[in-house]
């Protein structure tokens, strides 16, 4: 959710800028709302939003992404890092919610050698 809140919040910074969720279940519904992100994302309450497109991934997605080559972890890291960043900068409540894991995250790259 953090890496689609960083992508949300630099669409609102265009005129027709959104995001929109399609195919949110209960649990994601609620997440959304504790982290306060209900109001970054347009959420597709009863699914009829891009059905097409929908079906278009939903075919695509067959196909496994395992075949990304290196082990990635300082990448992983690095992403999950800005995706907590980026929950903190959506909702400022939700920063000491992640306080701890973003320090460890941080720690853990700093101590990293070259």
């Amino acid at each position: 959710m953090g890496t689609l809140t960083g992508i949300a919040l630099r669409l609102m910074s265009h005129p027709d800028g959104r995001l929109q969720v399609v195919n949110v279940n209960e649990r994601n519904r609620s997440l959304l709302q504790n982290l306060g992100l209900d109001h970054v994302f347009e959420v597709d309450q009863d699914g009829s939003a891009w059905k097409e497109e929908r079906e278009m991934v939903k075919a695509t997605l067959t196909e496994e992404l395992a075949d990304q080559g290196a082990d990635g972890t300082d990448e992983r890291r690095d992403c999950i890092i800005e995706a907590h960043e980026n929950l903190c900068d959506a909702n400022e409540s939700n920063r000491p919610k992640f306080r701890d894991v973003l320090e460890c995250l941080k720690n853990e790259r700093e101590s990293q050698p070259a």
